[in-house]
């Protein structure tokens, strides 16, 4: 990554300098960045092959369903000792220049048909004005393998709109349409930061028609066309430090908590 410093003007009085891989993450809100240990990428990507190949032959004992029809696996300790020797965490403190912690980490398919992510913010602001979410908002990382699948769009980023929200439902609407999208393929040599509070979709389900309709026609048009052939992805979040206390990994479909996070 590019370490070169760059002076950047603030109020009279106050001398900052910030590295261009921190202007950047806060000017776009998301960064792509290449894994540093090659042998424990190598042996997630053989434990995930082997994983993902039982999910596809029907051997789900070790996935709870959650919303929306998705399926999520997690293994703490395969997770976590790849999460530090790629150095993860310092990453994501580096970019950000504030000081985060692991909140959750899980590896998520689910079923054809079933989408549960449409555009949208995990920290945004209502039509009343209210914040929802948590604040400072997490710092997703996640990461699309492509294993022995084609490669494809797995994810939607529209570019700066972590620092444009509004509580209109027009103007969003708007800027969800004009602002710049980029897309995040599958790839099994690097992985995407991204804020949180930053709009982002599965491409699959980003149209902008309400989830209840969207999950009709697609329904309607997986019933009549060959359903497609969903790809799984690690799902990996941190909080502010502040806010570990208050996180959950939510529940599964039959209202039962995800277990926590391994110590």
């Amino acid at each position: 990554m590019n370490q070169k410093k760059i002076n950047i003007k603030s109020e009279p009085g106050l001398s900052l300098s910030q590295s261009k891989k921190q202007i950047d993450f806060y000017v776009n809100g998301y960064s792509i960045i290449g894994f540093n240990n090659k042998k424990a990428s190598e042996c997630l990507l053989d434990f995930l092959q082997e994983e993902v190949n039982k999910f596809n032959y029907g051997d789900r004992k070790k996935w709870r369903q959650t919303f929306g029809g998705a399926f999520d696996m997690v293994n703490d300790v395969k997770f976590i000792e790849f999460i530090n020797k790629n150095k993860l965490l310092e990453i994501v403190n580096d970019i950000t220049n504030q000081e985060y912690v692991l909140g959750d980490v899980k590896l998520r398919m689910w079923a054809p048909g079933e989408g549960y992510l449409n555009a949208h913010r995990d920290t945004y602001i209502d039509k009343k004005g209210k914040v929802i979410g948590k604040i400072p908002p997490d710092i997703n990382v996640f990461f699309y393998p492509q294993l022995n699948y084609k490669k494809t769009r797995q994810l939607y980023i529209y570019d700066k709109t972590h620092r444009r929200d509004f509580d209109n439902f027009l103007i969003n609407l708007l800027l969800k349409i004009f602002s710049k999208r980029k897309t995040i393929y599958n790839d099994d040599n690097t992985f995407v930061v991204f804020n949180s509070s930053i709009i982002h979709a599965l491409p699959t389900y980003s149209f902008f028609l309400p989830t209840r309709l969207q999950r009709k026609i697609n329904n309607f048009l997986n019933s009549h066309i060959k359903k497609t052939k969903f790809y799984p992805r690690l799902i990996i979040r941190f909080c502010a430090k502040k806010n570990s206390n208050i996180y959950s990994r939510g529940k599964d479909i039959n209202d039962v908590p995800l277990p926590s996070l391994s110590k």
